[in-house]
């Protein structure tokens, strides 16, 4: 049965004033979508719950002082109810788990985000077990094989690709779109004329570094109304699975509106 809290000490509250700190944290790394930071902070409650507990050692005090050995535990307990509430967005079934082996009948995501401060009942807990099994490096490395994404390009035809109109353009104008990412680049594509294209590279590329480039433009895309502004055509960049860009480009002048094969 999880114990009653006594009299409790500074080391006590300063562990519980950690907790909301990082309680404070996590909620304002959601409230930003920053989904990676939350985490990252959530765990933080079991690194000082392990201090905390390795400090106070409850096994040996408990040999002196049960009442302070009590306080121990229920302060532990509260952590651990404040990881399964906070962790149950990241990894819903393990944390209900948790909640479960902390003697709660109901479901865990039945609780509100702020209930994660507040104190823990007095009551039964399950047998305690093993949330996660140790991984053996085999097992581990036929889990990442298996979970490798499996990509399957598929085949096209010549006749599909000379479907594509893709010229080389130079840029004359490039200006921001005020408040986004996006550019518009005023595109001069030799016999077809200049044309408008609105481009989602500004987080990467400045107007002033684009123009007078020689670009990579696919022409006859249907055009598009993008912030009021009608796109007629696509820049072709390349990204990697860092999200750098790099624009294509050629290697040599070459007039505008010549064709790509």
């Amino acid at each position: 049965v999880i114990p009653k809290q006594g009299e409790v000490t500074e080391k006590d509250i300063k562990v519980l004033e950690e907790l909301r700190k990082i309680h404070e944290e996590a909620s304002r790394h959601l409230d930003s979508f920053k989904l990676k930071d939350a985490l990252a902070t959530i765990v933080n409650v079991a690194r000082i719950g392990n201090k905390y507990l390795n400090e106070t050692c409850p096994w040996e005090i408990i040999k002196k002082d049960r009442s302070r050995a009590a306080t121990i535990l229920h302060v532990c307990a509260r952590l651990v109810k404040a990881l399964a509430i906070m962790l149950a967005p990241f990894i819903p079934e393990s944390a209900n788990k948790l909640w479960k082996l902390l003697g709660y009948k109901d479901d865990v995501h039945k609780h509100a985000w702020h209930e994660a401060l507040e104190d823990i009942e007095e009551q039964k807990i399950q047998k305690p077990k093993p949330l996660f099994r140790k991984f053996k490096r085999e097992e581990f490395k036929e889990l990442i094989e298996r979970s490798k994404p499996k990509i399957l390009q598929p085949e096209i035809t010549i006749e599909d690709f000379k479907k594509l109109d893709i010229r080389v353009g130079k840029v004359i104008e490039a200006s921001r779109i005020k408040g986004t990412k996006l550019i518009k680049l005023k595109v001069d594509l030799g016999s077809l004329g200049e044309r408008v294209i609105v481009a989602g590279i500004g987080n990467k590329y400045s107007p002033e570094e684009l123009k007078g480039r020689l670009i990579v433009v696919l022409v006859n895309l249907k055009p598009k109304s993008i912030r009021g502004i009608e796109s007629k055509g696509m820049l072709l960049a390349a990204e990697d699975d860092e999200g750098n860009i790099s624009i294509l480009t050629v290697d040599r002048e070459i007039k505008p509106g010549s064709k790509v094969y």
